[in-house]
């Protein structure tokens, strides 16, 4: 008996086999054939999460040999190769879509990596334009809209800049920025609505939670059914920094971080801070020479206002254990410092760059943020005036001051005048002012 097999390795690919049943060694050689099939079957099913990205640029203008990477939506590689004839090809398989970053001379460009052929074409500033799949045919529709406002933008505050002057200019330049703004943060929510059930509305994000408030980050995510992407990593980033950016704000409480000291101990700020004196939270770093250069202004404003100044405490940062006490005893720096190994000082008061200071009040509010330490100078010229004045004895009241003129009258020379001054000492310095 004759028996015909179909075996469909794939939806563009069959096998027909015909075989006879009877006599053993027919069989043998039916499985001989018949598991080679199967595992050809199962490879070309699994090219169907092949994917192949392609990219050129404008003019050749990318020299060959040079290195293209991609990345994972956290920054780490995934694979490389070089320019070969103008071009680069990345190829593999994924089962699902996901967003991966190209990266090419300090430039990183985000698409989706889905099966089928990604072609990619840079332009001389770097900018990319996709096609090929259907998701990333959707981000370069989006990247285009994006691109069409911001060109808007620079086109008509340009013709405003040329045509008006003074306040009119710098009004109509304010009204078309938040024009702008609000069309591309509207478009913004349009595209995750259209794409909350896929990849898309991860990368749309990437871009909107930069222009939204950290609860607004939230609500939004809260929408969208595709897991991926409400769980992007550097979109949750951005929501937390918005969040401890809101709790570090002038005007908040500080937050109470812990490091250790030089002798390994651990120290918690609230224990470091001196009730009703200012403080000045520096994060360092040992390989920032800025920061370096800075802590001579941090030594003159500890010791500018006598009783008034501030205590420094120094917070370091992106460091080695080893670094932070060679850098304390080489720089002389006599306040107190904590080394903090991970990001949770950097997080608690939403630092993304060094020297950063954050001036507190005698309550322990937070007055000023700022990477220039020498900013902190006037805020806190105007902090201890204002604490001179609150402590300054009260002016005697007008009544009193008539009566000690009266009682003067007969002084007539300018050396008699210590006497005014040994009347003035006489009156009660808590008397307060006549009402009238």
């Amino acid at each position: 008996m004759l028996v015909f097999l179909r075996l469909a390795a794939s939806k563009n690919f069959a096998v027909t086999l015909k075989c006879d049943t009877f006599g053993a060694t027919n069989i043998k050689e039916m499985k001989n054939i018949i598991l080679p099939l199967l595992a050809l079957m199962a490879f070309s099913c699994a090219d169907n999460n092949l994917y192949t990205i392609r990219g050129a640029f404008e003019d050749d203008f990318i020299n060959n040999g040079t290195v293209v990477r991609m990345l994972d939506i956290d920054g780490r590689t995934i694979d490389s190769t070089v320019v070969d004839s103008g071009t680069f090809i990345f190829t593999g398989h994924t089962s699902a879509p996901e967003l991966r970053y190209i990266a090419i001379d300090g430039h990183k460009r985000i698409i989706v990596c889905e099966p089928g052929q990604t072609n990619i074409l840079f332009s001389r500033d770097m900018e990319a334009y996709i096609s090929g799949t259907e998701l990333n045919g959707r981000i370069n529709a989006i990247d285009n809209y994006i691109r069409s406002q911001y060109i808007k933008y620079l086109t008509d505050s340009k013709n405003a800049q040329t045509s008006l002057r003074g306040a009119r200019r710098d009004s109509v330049i304010d009204r078309l920025k938040k024009e702008t703004r609000r069309n591309i943060s509207e478009y913004y929510g349009r595209q995750v609505e259209e794409h909350k059930d896929n990849i898309v509305s991860g990368y749309v994000m990437l871009g909107w939670s930069n222009m939204l408030e950290a609860r607004e980050i939230d609500s939004v995510l809260n929408t969208i059914a595709h897991l991926p992407a409400k769980e992007l990593p550097p979109v949750i980033k951005t929501r937390n920094r918005k969040y401890n950016a809101a709790r570090s704000a002038v005007g908040q409480p500080f937050v109470d971080i812990a490091g250790i000291d030089a002798d390994g101990q651990r120290q918690k700020l609230a224990d470091m801070i001196v009730k009703g004196k200012p403080a000045i939270l520096f994060f360092w770093a040992s390989w920032c020479e800025k920061c370096m250069n800075d802590t001579a202004v941090i030594k003159t404003l500890t010791n500018k206002y006598g009783q008034l100044s501030p205590r420094a405490i120094g917070i370091n940062v992106f460091d080695k254990k080893s670094d932070f006490n060679e850098t304390t005893a080489l720089w002389g720096m006599s306040w107190p410092n904590i080394y903090v190994h991970d990001n949770s000082a950097t997080d608690a008061y939403s630092v993304a760059e060094l020297p950063f200071a954050v001036l507190l009040d005698q309550d322990g509010k937070i007055a000023m943020r700022t990477d220039h330490t020498a900013d902190i100078e006037s805020a806190l010229d105007a902090m201890t005036d204002s604490v001179a004045l609150s402590a300054a004895p009260l002016l005697p009241s007008d009544s009193s001051l008539s009566a000690i003129v009266d009682s003067c009258r007969h002084i007539n020379q300018p050396a008699d005048s210590a006497l005014v001054i040994k009347e003035l000492l006489k009156l009660d310095i808590t008397e307060k002012p006549d009402p009238r």
